[in-house]
């Protein structure tokens, strides 16, 4: 019988390696994984001219990764990047916590869109109402699309009033209105995720008109709405500051 091949005389050759490499395998008890095949990923990087390589099971699972690599390539350069911009707040109390939340809310809803990648912009000070200055802050990230808006708290109800508008060509694209509101705030978070489905159908072309029959207030009138809840929260403050506290039940 022919042998198919013999690998003897090339593992002699490299013999006291290959044994002293069992034996710190066998020692550590990392069969899968583990330093030694860290070690391995780093020389392999370098011999290769690479920043990093991964070492798999199998050349089957080697060339799956492969094409699954490629076939995500192909799909970023398809996707559209959005800039999330801190949410305006409308309230009295705890608005980093409120601003901060939904911007996490806005943006892991949103990356889950398809073929969708999100930007979030975290300054506080890139906090705005104006197209000009969120289409500046998004270029300055590099989206090719901005959402801004704010969040309003009006007694137990909220309202959350988003903008989505295109960085380029400011001209011939305005902002497309996108918004919830809920009697109870609790009811609002359930509703983001239609909203960002709506950012992401408007983002990629896929979204309709404006319904017919429903009125869109214009940014004066929202404003002019805001500044009487403000109104009506501060003057309200006082009077729950004041009022006696319940005496501790013995």
């Amino acid at each position: 019988m022919i042998p198919f091949i013999d690998l003897r005389p090339q593992n002699e050759t490299l013999r006291g390696e290959l044994e002293a490499a069992l034996r710190r395998v066998l020692d550590s008890g990392a069969f899968t994984l583990g330093p030694e095949v860290e070690a391995f990923e780093q020389e392999f990087a370098s011999w290769c001219g690479v920043p990093h390589a991964v070492a798999v099971n199998s050349g089957t699972t080697a060339l799956h990764l492969a094409l699954l690599a490629l076939a995500a390539s192909a799909t970023a350069e398809e996707r559209r990047t959005v800039a999330i911009l801190p949410v305006v707040v409308h309230a009295l109390e705890q608005q980093d916590y409120l601003r901060d939340g939904l911007a996490d809310m806005l943006a892991s809803r949103l990356g889950q869109q398809p073929g969708i990648g999100v930007i979030r912009v975290d300054d506080p000070g890139k906090a705005t109402l104006d197209e000009g200055e969120a289409r500046a802050a998004a270029q300055a990230v590099g989206a090719q699309w901005v959402l801004f808006g704010s969040f309003t708290r009006f007694g137990e109800g909220a309202s959350l009033d988003m903008q989505c508008l295109p960085v380029a060509a400011p001209g011939e694209a305005g902002p497309r209105s996108i918004f919830v509101q809920a009697a109870q705030i609790t009811e609002l978070i359930p509703r983001l995720d239609g909203l960002t489905e709506r950012v992401a159908l408007h983002v990629l072309g896929r979204d309709g008109p404006a319904p017919v029959g429903v009125p869109v207030a214009g940014r004066a009138e929202l404003e002019e709405l805001r500044r009487r809840i403000d109104a009506l929260e501060r003057r309200a403050a006082p009077s729950a500051a004041a009022a006696p506290k319940p005496e501790p039940q013995p």
